[in-house]
């Protein structure tokens, strides 16, 4: 459409871009027209609150976008993190029925996550978790019968949450394709692979995963699942007031 204009592209991840965005602005080198990135929270606190990107909304569309996904970031995409699970490896439908279940000794070395300190999107749905610990702990009671007992210097049911899956061997992968890729071929689950896994849904859209069925399962604070067939099924947790 542009012949004139040479496209140079940076294919980085949320965290790689806002670093190198960072780190050249400090050296005095603006060499970014655009940035498309996730990671919302870091992107609104390090460079639309300190003044190094300003929010750009097409004038042509502006009474199109409800003002919600314009400001203060305009949202090119609404992604979902959420729990895939291998369906060759449970054919009989979703595995859980409530969260805390993925802490159980028979889903250990099973269940993957992109390195959070890497990826943004995996932070904020750990963070996402995190922040709800009076949920996770009603999670907990209407799974168990009884009130969590937190480990030593836990604070609270969310992190609580968390530091059980990684007492039950999470598998850390490096990027969200590896993650596809491994978490999803026919047979595969254990210390190299995994059958259940934390993911964003655009991972599974845009690199396939593998050559197995996968879907996602929807999970509510009352700890009920709803399985939705088709490319996938959504384990998201949704707390009611």
């Amino acid at each position: 459409m542009y012949p004139a204009i040479t496209l140079t592209l940076f294919d980085l991840g949320s965290v790689k871009t806002i670093e190198k965005t960072v780190r050249e602005q400090d050296a005095g080198i603006y060499g970014v027209d655009a940035i498309t990135t996730g990671n919302l929270g870091q992107v609104i606190n390090e460079l639309l609150g300190k003044g190094r990107i300003y929010n750009y909304v097409p004038a042509h569309y502006i009474d199109r976008i409800p003002v919600e996904n314009r400001v203060p970031l305009s949202i090119r995409v609404n992604e979902e993190i959420v729990f895939f699970y291998n369906t060759e490896s449970y054919s009989d439908g979703a595995p859980v029925t409530n969260v805390w279940e993925l802490t159980e000794d028979r889903f250990k070395g099973r269940i993957g996550i992109k390195y959070p300190m890497a990826s943004g999107s995996s932070l904020m749905g750990i963070a996402s978790l995190v922040q709800h610990p009076v949920e996770m702990a009603a999670a907990y009671m209407r799974l168990t019968g009884e009130d969590i007992v937190l480990s030593d210097g836990v604070p609270d049911a969310g992190y609580e949450f968390v530091a059980r899956l990684l007492a039950n061997d999470l598998v850390i992968f490096k990027s969200g394709s590896k993650l596809a890729d491994a978490a999803a071929v026919a047979g595969q689950h254990g210390a190299d692979g995994c059958d259940i896994w934390l993911s964003g849904t655009g991972y599974v859209t845009a690199f396939g995963c593998g050559d197995a069925d996968y879907h996602r399962c929807q999970c509510d604070s009352a700890g009920s699942v709803r399985t939705r067939r088709g490319t996938g099924a959504e384990l998201q947790l949704t707390y009611s007031p």
